[in-house]
């Protein structure tokens, strides 16, 4: 800090420090001068740059976990279509075979089994349980094996129990997605 005296016979004396210390005369002092007027207005422009930024990726993030969110639902949804299409399969299946059911209903089993793979394509994502089955590890497999068993069912080659117990194991894979 430096402390001036005037001398002239005036009793003031003018306080100068650190960088209040500009004298509008010199070019330092000007460029001093110069920065604080610019600081004012600047400053609150700078926190509301900061501020909207983080309000921005708070934003992102909210918009990521929504979106996770309705991925996950949708999802959920492919699955319970699935799972729905299987039972109402399976159902007919057993009425087919129990019923010794006749060629126009089998056309109207055919007519669900293209319904099922339908919903199996619309299934955005393969259900991760390699530990359960190993017909079930992939799409691909499992489709084989699920026409296997509709062609089985078809000819009638295969007893009740058979036929319940794939469409049994296949919907406690897809539940156990759930």
């Amino acid at each position: 800090m430096v402390i001036m005296a005037n001398n002239v016979g005036e009793s003031t004396m003018d306080i100068k420090a650190g960088f209040c210390n500009a004298d509008p005369i010199t070019q330092q002092g000007k460029r001093i001068q110069m920065a604080q007027i610019m600081s004012v207005p600047l400053l609150p422009i700078v926190v509301l740059v900061v501020e909207t930024i983080v309000s921005l990726m708070d934003a992102v993030a909210v918009h990521s976990y929504f979106n996770d969110i309705k991925d996950q639902v949708r999802g959920i949804s492919q699955l319970g279509v699935v799972i729905s299409a299987l039972t109402f399969e399976h159902g007919l299946g057993v009425y087919y075979l129990s019923a010794n059911s006749s060629i126009t209903f089998s056309e109207n089993l055919t007519h669900r089994f293209l319904e099922t793979d339908r919903a199996l394509s619309d299934l955005h994502s393969w259900p991760d349980l390699t530990a359960f089955n190993s017909t079930f590890s992939n799409r691909d497999d499992f489709l084989q094996e699920l026409n296997k068993q509709r062609n089985l069912l078809l000819e009638r080659n295969l007893t009740l129990d058979e036929f319940t117990q794939f469409y049994s194991e296949a919907n406690t894979f897809f539940d156990d997605t759930l």
